[in-house]
């Protein structure tokens, strides 16, 4: 498929003032003991606009060591640093480069169309709290193009993307064979792109698993290019994209709670027969130009689309147009999409198959959160750490991996713990040993290391542990590091009698299973009330949610390990998840007791099972509703189901068939709803194992076999209503994102 053309956008010069709208937030932190600030290397940066800080600026990129205990984070202070030549970083895990949000300026000064930043490798690493301007000159912001590590759990935040030809982040630009490497499970957050060719491009198939959120996009020619990979965008906002705010390739892609006024379209992609699962849900779409519609996809699908709202159409066409030809007939659900004074807002094209599924009679939510299409999600302030107890500098650690640190660990954590107003106790670099438990309590604090290489081992009891043990914690953040101990010994157990707020960002508990079956313990959630909130940014490791059910436990990007929901205490929230990305496990996700589970996306690949889910002893009614992204297993029964109770929803991706045929497996005699939604099989339509309670509903899906062919729908009695009940946990689960999960970050 050829590259979708970028126009070039007109910018104005390198320090031309900031266009009207929320900017990114200034950030003013307290500088780290391990953090290599530009103004203090040889040759010093000056930061005043005027000299050439290039040689500055890449002298401390090149103190990023690769080891734990090596200096992983640069720090650039506020002011305009202008830069002639690329920098780069390269083959270097857990790093980062930080700087003061929009107070901090990197501003391009060399030749036309070069790139700033060349990202060679430089994985797990966080940019954060940069402004770069390319000054109408630059082709590219940040580059990942990696010819050493594959680069995955990138986060950007906090950063702004000004005046590029091409994109403000290219990713995959140069990663076929014989030394391309691919780049993938990406964050962005918080990040403005303006008056760039395209916001961000994805280039390469590879480049899988991008998640955005509140970033906003203003006058370029396309916000989110994906001319390959694949990304899930929510809480985003566009204004004035010339030739689209999101241009999709054929993969899985989804866009929830985003916002669009005066672009041209608001979703193109195509032509072409290949299939392209879309979703879209709850978005606001205002005056968008094109005269054929604000989403025009071209691919099979299938589409789901639901709850959309568009007003000011440049004509009376509908908003939405399968956009197909005659040769390929494309499918999609569909469900209160609204565009005031037009009767029909669904065009099928030439030759399409539309489902409309009523809303439910239930409210999905007592009071929404009202979005307009101007409403813009770009944070301007932010909260940071306060005062920072190092336990190097201040308490004598040694984080060498040799001597026992538990002491160091405990008095900091004491320290900040005391001070609160938002505290940290700061782990540098390194390795630290523990041979007791770390307590976690109290409130108004921050405990956290420089990431990924930011290690803390357990050392005691080969039965013992936890590693950390949190209890009703009143605004407590365990962010940015990682945590090992052998299997029976849990990395953070969190428990609970009353009211509680607990945030776990960036840590690493690992959690693939261990040959034999047993899983790796990571963070372990068990008894919490329903006062309790668990927030999870991003967590990369198992995790087991043990009688949790009237809590609300949020995870908004959890990567890799186990997730297991059990319990057969009462419930009333789901497990929610936005984002789940896993691969190499038995099951993936299990779910015991008929617990309830929603999941925004969910990628798998390379695992032996997707879904386990069982009813137990337990005879309730319970939901689980997956949107699914790509399903690859390596055993031909991707989904078991024994004796669960209620329903469950999959749906709105692509299944592959590597392990041959696939059968869904549902067995028992309790009554249970099994709906397969806006699915894409590739080369054979699945087969069923069914128990006499199960009923199965098929709805709008396909499968790429030589006839390419759409699958007869299945929709017995209720199946219909079943599945606007499943789309209704869709709504709550991104309701509570916008009034829980913009407090995650």
């Amino acid at each position: 498929m050829r590259h979708f053309l970028i126009a070039v956008v007109l910018v104005l010069g390198g320090c031309a003032a900031w266009a009207a709208g929320p900017q990114i937030p200034a950030l003013n932190w307290e500088p780290r003991s391990d953090w290599v600030n530009v103004k203090q290397v040889t040759p010093a940066a000056v930061g005043d606009g005027v000299a050439d800080d290039t040689a500055a600026l890449q002298a401390a990129l090149d103190r990023i060591g690769e080891r734990p205990g090596d200096t992983k984070t640069v720090f650039l202070p506020a002011g305009t640093y202008r830069i002639t030549k690329t920098l780069s970083v390269t083959k270097r895990q857990g790093g980062g480069v930080i700087g003061c949000g929009r107070n901090t300026r990197i501003v391009w000064d060399g030749a036309v169309g070069e790139r700033m930043m060349w990202s060679n490798g430089a994985g797990r690493h966080r940019w954060i709290g940069l402004t770069w301007d390319g000054a109408g000159k630059a082709a590219i912001g940040v580059d990942h193009d990696s010819h050493t590590y594959y680069e995955t759990r990138v986060r950007h935040e906090h950063e702004a993307f000004l005046n590029f030809t091409e994109s403000g982040i290219r990713v995959g630009h140069d990663q076929g064979p014989p030394t391309g490497v691919a780049s993938a499970e990406m964050m962005y957050w918080n990040c403005l792109f303006e008056k760039c060719g395209a916001g961000v491009s994805f280039l390469a198939w590879n480049d899988y698993d991008n998640s955005f959120d509140g970033c906003e996009f203003r006058d370029c020619g396309v916000g989110i290019n994906c001319v390959a990979g694949n990304f899930y965008a929510r809480s985003c906002h566009f204004e004035r994209s010339s030739q689209a705010d999101f241009v999709i390739c054929p993969h899985s892609n989804s866009i929830r709670n985003c916002t669009s006024v005066g672009s041209a379209k608001f979703v193109t992609g195509g032509p072409g027969g290949a299939t392209a699962e879309l979703t879209v849900q709850n978005c606001r779409v205002d005056g968008w130009t094109a005269p054929d519609g604000a989403i025009t996809p071209a691919f099979r699908g299938p589409n789901l689309l639901f709850d959309n709202v568009f007003t000011n159409p440049p004509n009376a066409q509908p908003p939405i147009r399968l956009a197909n030809g005659a040769y390929n007939e494309q499918v999609a659900v569909v469900s209160n999409n609204t565009c005031p004074g037009m009767a029909t807002v669904v065009d099928p094209g030439v030759k399409g198959r539309v489902t409309e599924v009523p809303v439910p009679l239930r409210k999905s939510v007592a009071e929404p959160v009202a979005l307009t299409a101007q409403t813009s999600f770009l944070q301007s302030e932010a909260r940071l750490p306060g005062k920072v107890f190092d336990v190097k500098r201040d308490f004598g650690a040694k984080g060498d991996g040799k001597a026992d640190d538990t002491a160091a660990l405990e008095a900091a954590i004491a320290a900040a713990r005391a001070a609160g107003q938002g505290a940290l106790a700061y782990l540098p670099s390194g390795r630290y040993l523990v041979t007791r438990t770390l307590s976690l309590a109290g409130g108004d604090y921050y405990v956290g290391g420089c990431g990924l290489q930011t290690e803390i081992n357990w050392g005691g009891a080969a039965e013992g542990g936890p590693v950390f043990a949190v209890q009703d914690p009143q605004g407590v953040t365990l962010e940015q590091l990682a945590i090992t101990a052998p299997a029976p010994v849990a990395r953070v157990r969190q428990t609970g009698a009353g009211a509680s707020r607990m945030t776990y960002d960036g840590v690493y508990v690992a959690g693939s299973w261990l040959k034999g079956g047993t899983p790796l313990r990571g963070l372990e959630l068990a008894d919490l009330p329903a006062a309790a909130v668990v927030l999870l940014p991003h967590l990369d490791g198992s995790l087991r949610v043990t009688n949790c059910a009237q809590a609300t436990v949020l995870a908004g990007y959890h990567v890799d390990g186990v997730l297991t929901v059990e319990g057969a205490g009462p419930k009333s929230r789901p497990m929610s998840e936005i984002v789940r990305i896993c691969s190499g496990n038995p099951y993936d996700m299990v779910v015991l007791d008929n617990q309830d589970l929603v999941v925004g996306d969910y990628y798998t690949e390379q695992t032996q099972h997707a879904v386990y889910a069982a009813g137990g002893g337990v005879p309730r009614d319970g939901h689980i509703t997956i949107k699914e992204v790509k399903v690859h297993t390596e055993v031909p029964e991707p989904v078991t189901i024994e004796n669960y109770q209620g329903r469950f929803y999959y749906g709105g991706g692509h299944w592959e068939d590597n392990a041959g045929n696939r059968t869904i497996k549902a067995t028992g005699d309790r009554p249970l709803f099994l709906m397969l939604v806006a699915n894409a099989w590739r080369n054979q339509a699945p087969k069923y194992d069914l128990g006499p309670g199960a009923k199965l509903v098929v709805l709008e899906s396909n499968v790429t076999d030589d006839k390419l062919h759409s699958l007869p729908n299945a929709l017995p009695p209720g199946g219909l209503q079943a599945v606007a009940a499943a789309l209704d946990d869709f709504r709550q689960l991104f309701e509570l994102d916008l009034r829980v999960g913009r407090g995650m970050k």
